[in-house]
């Protein structure tokens, strides 16, 4: 006689969203690209933490997408002050020149 046992639960960890990590990579390499990468990485990181309090406990990776929002929003704010740098630069060129 062989006893037959119950089916056996095997837990499953928990996957980290490939959104979340994708953010965090363009925010990192933002500053490379003129902060084009950068300003991907806001809306996909949004997108990301959706998706994990979405699925709570099935996804994580919600440090890793809001890190990717920050370093993001640090893209924008480094863009913002080199545009305004070249405005300042020309503008005192056009002074000197006159």
């Amino acid at each position: 006689m062989s006893e037959e046992y119950p089916p056996q639960y095997i837990p499953h960890a928990p996957e980290t969203s490939g959104k979340a990590i994708a953010s965090l990579v363009l925010g990192i390499l933002g500053p490379f690209t003129c902060a084009i990468l950068g300003i991907v990485a806001i809306p996909l990181g949004h997108a990301a933490l959706g998706d994990i309090r979405g699925r709570p406990g099935a996804l994580t990776g919600d440090g890793l997408a809001k890190a990717g929002i920050i370093l993001g929003w640090i893209n924008v704010a480094l863009l913002i002050l080199g545009i305004l740098y070249v405005i300042f630069v020309i503008g005192i060129m056009g002074l000197a020149m006159a």
